[in-house]
C-alpha cells in the first residue's frame, strides 16, 4: 500500500508541472525576421507570466552581429497572451529601454511557424514577418502602413509581394 500512496503522490506532482505551462508558449524559441530593421535572430522566452525577447543576431551592411541573451541584449519585454493574441507588449528602441513602443505579434498560419510583429514608435507603425525556419524573404508593404492602427498592421498579408 505504501507503494500505491508514493505512485499517487508522483502522478499528482508530475501533473502539476505539466499543467504550468506558460499560456501561448507556442510562441518561444527561436525566430527570423528580414523586416524594415534588416535580417534579425531573435529568441522569445517567457518570463514572470509574459513573454520577452533578446536579439541574438542582426545583419548590418552585410555583417551579421551578434547579440545573446543578456538583459542588454533584450529588444522586447512584458508582450502578453489573450484570445490567440500577443499584445501590450514594449519594444525597446535601445538597451536602457528608454523610449519603448507599443508592440503586439499574431500568428497568421495554422502550424504556428509564422508570425507578424507590428510596433507603433512615436507615429511611425512597422511591421515585421517572423518564421521559424529562416530568414523570410522581404515582404513588399504598401507605404500606407504608416497611417494605419496596428490592429490593422497584424492583418496585413506577408504575401503580397512587390512585383
Amino acid at each position: 500500500m505504501k507503494h500505491f500512496y508514493r505512485f499517487i503522490f508522483v502522478l499528482l506532482i508530475g501533473s502539476f508541472f505539466l499543467s504550468c505551462k506558460t499560456e501561448g508558449s507556442e510562441i518561444l524559441g527561436t525566430w527570423y525576421t528580414n523586416g524594415t530593421l534588416g535580417p534579425m535572430k531573435i529568441e522569445i522566452q517567457s518570463s514572470k507570466g509574459k513573454f520577452i525577447g533578446f536579439l541574438v543576431e542582426q545583419q548590418v551592411n552585410g555583417s551579421f552581429i551578434q547579440g545573446g541573451t543578456e538583459l542588454k541584449d533584450l529588444i522586447f519585454r512584458d508582450l502578453e497572451y489573450k484570445d490567440g493574441k500577443y499584445l501590450n507588449g514594449l519594444f525597446l528602441q535601445n538597451p536602457k529601454g528608454s523610449n519603448p513602443c507599443d508592440f503586439k505579434m499574431t500568428f497568421y498560419t495554422q502550424d504556428k511557424r509564422s508570425m507578424r510583429a507590428a510596433h507603433q514608435c512615436n507615429t511611425i507603425n512597422r511591421l515585421e514577418f517572423f518564421e521559424r525556419d529562416g530568414y523570410p524573404e522581404k515582404p513588399y508593404i504598401d507605404s500606407k502602413v504608416n497611417t494605419i492602427s496596428l490592429d490593422q498592421l497584424l492583418k496585413a498579408n506577408p504575401n503580397n509581394k512587390k512585383k
